[in-house]
């Protein structure tokens, strides 16, 4: 629903199987942990920047684990643009989980593929401070 005219998007995140089938993951919930706090002396993420976080392993998320549960917030961006949650082992998609204007704070939950080693990748189009915080993980059935 929208109040006004207004073109929308949407990109597909990903899915889950059926409770008790023989293939796809299963969803743990974890209590919130944060992973990421770039205003705790890492600085910020520069202009078409990719920081690489390492999930599996911390905050509850078993190694192991094939994605992750993610609150991703920007915060004190120094102009608009995106963010993107993608594993690392992959292309970087043409797709925004999060977008923003200059001096903005704005989260997102995001569901996303953890690589090999147990990592995402977040690009930032401009600089920003970036924060993330685990609420779960999947892991195969």
């Amino acid at each position: 629903f929208a109040s006004n005219a207004t073109h929308l998007v949407a990109d597909v995140g990903g899915y889950t199987s059926a409770v008790g089938a023989n293939t796809g993951s299963v969803f743990s919930a974890v209590s919130p942990s944060r992973l990421l706090d770039t205003r705790d002396g890492a600085g910020k993420v520069g202009a078409n920047g990719t920081t690489v976080l390492s999930v599996a392993g911390h905050g509850g998320v078993p190694v192991g684990a094939t994605a992750a549960v993610l609150n991703v917030t920007v915060t004190e961006p120094e102009g608009d643009g995106y963010v993107t949650v993608y594993p690392c082992d992959a292309p970087r998609p043409l797709a925004s989980n999060l977008n923003y204007v200059a001096g903005q704070t704005v989260p997102n939950l995001v569901a996303v593929r953890l690589d090999a080693q147990g990592s995402a990748c977040l690009f930032s189009l401009a600089p920003t401070h970036l924060v993330a915080d685990v609420a779960g993980y999947f892991a195969a059935s």
